[in-house]
C-alpha cells in the first residue's frame, strides 16, 4: 500500500466530489482543497486528464501560473 496526498474538488459539470492522488511531496495522507494545494502537488496534477462518472473530461491547472518561485538553500556548511 502506497502513501500519497489527495486533492478534493467538485466536477465542474455535475458537482460530484472527486479526489485525485499525488505521490509528489511529503505524502502524509493529507487531503487538500483546490485553493490550498502545495506547489509540488499542484505541479504533479496540473494538466492531468480527469474523468468523472457523468462523462465529463477536464484538467486541473495551476492558477495563477507562477512566474517566479522562491528557492531555498538546504545542506551542510
Amino acid at each position: 500500500m502506497g502513501v500519497y496526498d489527495s486533492v478534493e474538488f467538485n466536477c465542474p459539470h455535475c458537482g460530484t466530489t472527486l479526489t485525485e492522488q499525488s505521490k509528489a511531496g511529503r505524502c502524509e495522507l493529507r487531503t487538500y482543497k483546490l485553493d490550498d494545494v502545495p506547489y509540488v502537488i499542484a505541479v504533479d496534477l496540473s494538466d492531468a486528464v480527469i474523468r468523472c462518472n457523468c462523462g465529463a473530461k477536464f484538467k486541473l491547472r495551476i492558477h495563477p501560473v507562477p512566474i517566479r518561485v522562491a528557492l531555498e538553500i538546504i545542506g551542510d556548511k
